[in-house]
Parts: structure tokens; sequence; C-alpha cells
């Protein structure tokens, strides 16, 4: 009788143990089969025209919709020097350089700002001509020292 329990209860303890095995299986490729297709959809490139596609316009590279036509690339030129002034509400900073040039720098949503940049810190600043004698801030960051 002793024995019967026991077989009994190892009977029951390996097939709930199957019947896990295969649940938990089951789980695992329904996950994986609802991901697949959010993988894949990432994976897809657009399809690029041919040059002198209808509808590609001048300059327009292949591939790229006529909106998302790039800016002329400027020419980023960079200075070290002293932060004198921060105005603007912050949107704007002054630099006196090594060379005792000041500039005043325009900053965006796009400029890359590393470190903490206050009045009497010294920092590396990369910019490009934004026209009317202003400068456009594409990155600043913070020196040692």
């Amino acid at each position: 009788m002793v024995q019967a329990g026991t077989r009994l209860a190892n009977f029951i303890r390996r097939k709930s143990f199957m019947i896990r095995k295969i649940l938990v299986g089951i789980s695992l490729s329904g996950l994986l089969l609802a991901g697949a297709p959010a993988m894949l959809h990432g994976r897809q490139n657009p399809p690029r025209p041919q040059p002198g596609q209808p509808g590609q316009q001048p300059g327009q590279q292949p591939g790229q919709q006529p909106d998302q036509q790039q800016p002329p690339q400027q020419d980023t030129k960079s200075i070290t020097g002293k932060v004198t002034d921060i105005g603007d509400q912050g949107h704007s900073f002054t630099v006196n350089s090594t060379d005792g040039q000041s500039m005043k720098f325009m900053i965006d949503k796009n400029t890359q700002v590393q470190g903490h940049v206050k009045v009497g810190t010294t920092v590396a600043v990369d910019y490009t001509p934004a026209g009317g004698g202003q400068f456009l801030c594409v990155r600043v960051a913070a020196q040692n020292g």
C-alpha cells in the first residue's frame, strides 16, 4: 500500500512537470510569433527609386522623400575659451577665446551640451555661421581646468 501511494505520487509529479514544460513551450512560441512581425517590420528598407525616375527632384538623394532634403553642409569651426555671459534664458552664451576674441553663440534643440556650463567655465565650442553675424553652436563641452 505504501509503495502504491509512492508510485502514484511519483506519477503525478512527473505528469505535472511535463504539463508545465508544455505550457512554458507554448507560451514562448506565442511570444516569438507575436514578436516576429515587429522584428521583420523594423528590418524592411524603403524602396529606392532609380535616378531620373518621375517624382525625383534635382539634388534629391535616391530614396529620399522631397520633404527630407538635407540642408547644405556648412563648415564647422571650433573655438576654446571662457564663458563670460549666458543670455536669452539659456538660449545663447558668449565666449572670450584664448586669443581675446569675443563671440556670441546661439543654442537650438540640436545643440549638444557636454558637462556643466556656467559663467567662468572654460569650454570648447563647435559652431557654424548662422547668418547675420551670428553663430549657431553645434556642440559645447566644459573643459577641465
